[in-house]
């Protein structure tokens, strides 16, 4: 593989990490302006509107390859799009920006772990990788005090990122394979597609909900979600063309 192609996955993979980050302060923000549900599904129909705009035609062109490959890709907008963003919404009205960051970094170690259940072989770096992020996020939930992480007690929230951590690396196992003349493009339209349509019956039961919130603040929200989710999408799902796919 190209050096420079190594090079421009690793600073996309690098960003997207930064655009995450600020995601769950978002997120956090979102609390008591506009419900989970609704949040997810209303910033995913919004980027869906916009990439129809300019998408349809490569879609429809990429389409006879696309249908071969399309369980694959409902299962990614099942795993990483329409289970992974209600969960991190609803985790974050229970728990702190910072934890649900750190809960998120476990996603490359479960990719191994998941990775190595299916009989992919794991090199000793990888796992040291693994294990250096682990410490890393134990040092900091604790800052540094082995008597804090023996007496760490974990919110609903915690427990609900970590499950939008381990569907997020099946998401990215589904996309670490992908079949020649299909696009980064057309799986994030497909996904998208299919995500919104997985979350609307989501958002009518929430609608019946005493806690249905949606607000203008929400709507502030909702459009930097917006912008986030169309550059990070696209450019994780270019960076399993670019970067080796499924790289940890």
């Amino acid at each position: 593989m190209p050096k420079n192609q190594v090079v421009v996955g690793s600073l996309y993979a690098l960003l997207a990490t930064v655009l995450w980050a600020g995601a769950f302060i978002i997120a956090r923000l979102a609390v008591g302006e506009i419900s989970p549900m609704t949040l997810g599904a209303t910033r995913w129909g919004m980027a869906l509107i916009i990439l129809s705009t300019f998408m349809l035609p490569k879609v429809k062109k990429e389409w006879p390859v696309a249908k071969t490959f399309l369980p694959q890709i409902i299962a990614a907008a099942l795993f990483g799009v329409a289970a992974y963003s209600p969960l991190s919404y609803f985790a974050a009205q229970t728990t702190s920006a910072i934890n649900l960051s750190l809960i998120s970094v476990t996603t490359p170690i479960f990719i191994v772990i998941i990775a190595s259940v299916m009989g992919q072989k794991q090199s000793l770096n990888t796992w040291a990788g693994c294990i250096v992020a682990l410490i890393g996020s134990f040092y900091l939930v604790s800052n540094g005090d082995i008597n804090q992480i023996l007496g760490m007690h974990f919110a609903a929230g915690d427990i609900l990122m970590l499950g939008a951590a381990v569907g997020f690396a099946i998401y990215s196992l589904i996309l670490k394979k992908t079949p020649d003349g299909l696009s980064g493009g057309t799986i994030m339209y497909l996904m998208s597609f299919f995500a919104v349509l997985m979350l609307i019956p989501c958002v009518i039961w929430e609608s019946t909900q005493p806690s249905m919130t949606f607000n203008m603040n929400g709507i502030v929200l909702l459009l930097h979600y917006l912008l986030r989710n169309l550059f990070i999408h696209h450019r994780m799902v270019d960076l399993e063309h670019r970067s080796g796919k499924g790289r940890t």
